[in-house]
């Protein structure tokens, strides 16, 4: 437990910093908004993993790109280790905390890699500092973080959007998204998540947008929640840490739908009433066709440590609609996705990589 504690009270740190000076109130306006309310189905299909023999240290993240294995550890010296997909070879680490060019102040994980035709790419978000694209190979081969590029947020119109932020994308060369934070945002008292379309070149917000449409409370931890963008930068889909929702955000035209798998609406002062024992999803993942969710379906958190502990793969598509729920019978923290092989690869409570082969259901 000690390695999620760790990134829990990092996680907190950037979710509780108080409102800073900033004259942006959040987003003024919601497009169409589309609420689907039915019931999942209860048949679920019970999965038994593999486990892998990765030799990480409180891992604190996991993810794939290509033929690598990505592991965060943010206690360790090297945040990054990288391993073999094919044969779970260690094969070097990188991207030390600190001030300098090629260090990080506070990095949360990992929110976005891909393959281009020169390599891999991870983007690094140092907040409050810079966003960066970091060339996998090449950091391998020097034994260090190697920037292929590196955005630096320290001062104006980019200070302001990064200090109100928790977590960014990129779009394209020229445009970030980031997922602002409306607790940091002076004299916002919607607490609904919501993302900004930002230019980098130009330095200004193009456009805003909700992830969820829900009513007013003064506890913002009750927004919060996972996101995964679509490998095309089209959609992005949330889903709540401590509310049954699911969103699908269209970038284009910020049309909202919202998934409520209970069958009924969110009852906001049921949830905040409860919110201390139980919680929902954990982790979040895309694909072209597929969402893929870790939940906890509402298990009481002090239920962790119990061997009838389970934990939930919830496969949707990018339209809202629900395909399968899968049982683990474990206690998962993080998972990542080898779009190849059809496998998960998840992190378990203990620490230990377990690999289940999900490949029939997507």
């Amino acid at each position: 437990m000690k390695f999620s504690l760790y990134l829990c009270i990092t996680c907190f740190i950037l979710f509780s910093t108080s409102c800073r000076k900033n004259n942006q109130r959040g987003i003024n306006s919601q497009n169409k908004t589309t609420d689907y309310i039915e019931a999942i189905p209860t048949t679920k299909s019970a999965l038994e993993g593999d486990t892998m023999l990765y030799n990480a240290l409180y891992p604190t993240g996991i993810c794939i790109v290509d033929t690598f294995l990505l592991i965060a550890q943010h206690k360790d010296k090297n945040l990054i280790h990288v391993y073999s997909l094919n044969d779970t070879t260690f094969l070097g680490c990188f991207l030390n905390k600190g001030g300098g060019p090629n260090e990080v102040a506070i990095w949360s994980n990992f929110t976005q890699v891909w393959k281009e035709n020169d390599g891999c790419k991870i983007l690094i978000q140092s907040y409050p500092t810079f966003i960066a694209i970091l060339n996998l190979e090449q950091s391998l081969k020097e034994g260090k973080a190697v920037f292929d590029s590196r955005d630096s947020y320290e001062t104006g119109s980019n200070h302001d959007i990064m200090l109100s932020s928790n977590i960014a994308y990129r779009i394209n060369n020229d445009t970030i998204l980031f997922n602002r934070a409306p607790q940091r945002i002076k004299d916002c008292n919607n607490y609904n998540i919501f993302g900004t379309l930002y230019d980098i070149k130009q330095k200004k917000e193009i456009k805003s947008f909700q992830y969820t449409n829900l009513p007013s409370s003064n506890y913002f931890l009750l927004y919060s929640g996972r996101t995964a963008l679509h490998p095309k930068q089209t959609k992005i889909c949330f889903a709540g840490s401590f509310l049954n929702i699911i969103s699908i955000t269209d970038l284009k035209t910020g049309e909202l739908l919202q998934i409520f798998p209970d069958g009924e609406k969110t009852n906001i002062d049921k949830i905040v009433s409860q919110m201390e024992d139980q919680s929902y999803y954990q982790d979040c993942l895309a694909t072209d066709d597929r969402i893929i969710l870790l939940s906890n379906k509402g298990q009481s958190n002090t239920s962790l440590f119990e061997e009838k502990y389970k934990s939930y793969l919830e496969i949707y598509d990018w339209n809202g609609k629900h395909h399968h729920s899968l049982i683990i019978p474990e206690s998962i923290y993080y998972i990542a996705l080898d779009s190849r092989k059809g496998h998960i690869y998840a992190i378990l409570e203990d620490g230990g990589v377990k690999r289940y082969n999900i490949n029939s259901f997507l």
